[in-house]
């Protein structure tokens, strides 16, 4: 999947500005910008810039013109609503210059941007007979890398700030790129790998007390489809494992994860434990290894998938 550029943005105008509110050193500003659906506290950590100065985000919501019950959470006022205000944004700041009122704003949550384009982490599953660079060799499997069939590993794949389970469900979300998925079968198997920046919005570590995951084999059922996707982002984020990359002698995460999506493929299943246990999707990872029952469901599938 492609870079952000500015996909991850809000641009907007200041509304208003109330100082020491909800209590003192902060500020409630508000925009005449909607952040999104179900975006409570989306920004957490941002930064909102305006006035060539820039503020940390504690916490946003939007405003609706109808009782929260009925569209979600959100703050209900029909006098600010009615006033063009679509959002509160709280931020830290002594004293917010109550002339920035009507000057534009940009507002960033605390997302790593240039988490792509990047390419899967193929360090356990290398085209390796070595069983420490190829999990997969314990099962007589010795994994090729052609790039998603492109010279460019598909890096232009347009981006989507969150990608829902529907769209990935989705063949035509793929398509043409997932042209070798016929090919597919018991004498050529084929997988597919899909770096993408954040998953569904209420799954993204956004806010970073929210639960989430840093990847998803797509389809239902066991074995589940050949196609797996990587929350790159979701990784890197704060709520995640931000700032835990690789390092020498321990597995990483996100290389973990590359496994373990791609082992549902063959049918490995959580219950399994080792690297197919939902557990073991965690930012740090010892020598991940599958275990014997999870090899023996790879020994046994007849191609990825079914």
């Amino acid at each position: 999947m492609g870079a952000p550029g500015n996909a991850n943005t809000v641009h907007g105008t200041i509304k208003a500005v109330e100082n020491d509110r909800p209590q003192a050193g902060q500020s409630w500003v508000f925009i005449d910008q909607t952040l999104g659906e179900e975006s409570r506290n989306q920004y957490e950590n941002g930064i909102m810039s305006a006035g060539g100065a820039s503020y940390t985000v504690i916490e946003n919501i939007n405003i609706c013109l109808f009782p929260n019950w009925l569209i979600g959470d959100c703050l209900f006022s029909p006098f600010l609503f009615f006033q063009g205000i679509r959002a509160r944004v709280t931020i830290t700041i002594t004293r917010i210059p109550l002339g920035l009122q009507g000057n534009p704003f940009t507002l960033h949550d605390d997302d790593d941007d240039t988490a792509l384009p990047r390419l899967p982490d193929l360090n356990l599953i290398q085209n390796d007979d070595a069983k420490d660079k190829n999990l997969f060799s314990w099962a007589y499997i010795r994994p090729i890398n052609d790039g998603g069939g492109g010279k460019t590993n598909e890096q232009d794949f347009p981006f989507d700030l969150n990608t829902s389970d529907d769209e990935a469900m989705n063949p035509n979300y793929y398509t043409p790129r997932h042209q070798s998925i016929g090919a597919n079968d018991e004498v050529y198997w084929v997988v597919y790998l899909l770096s993408i920046f954040q998953g569904p919005l209420l799954e993204d570590f956004d806010p970073n007390q929210q639960v989430g995951i840093l990847g998803w084999c797509v389809l239902p059922g066991n074995p589940c489809g050949n196609l797996s996707i990587l929350y790159v982002e979701q990784y890197r984020d704060p709520g995640g494992c931000r700032g835990l990359e690789p390092q020498a002698g321990v597995r990483s995460g996100l290389q973990a994860t590359v496994a373990h999506e791609i082992g549902h493929s063959f049918g490995g299943m959580h219950k399994d434990g080792g690297i197919m246990a939902s557990e073991e999707q965690a930012c740090l990872k010892n020598n991940p290894q599958f275990t014997d029952i999870t090899l023996n469901r790879i020994r046994s599938t007849r191609k990825p998938g079914g």
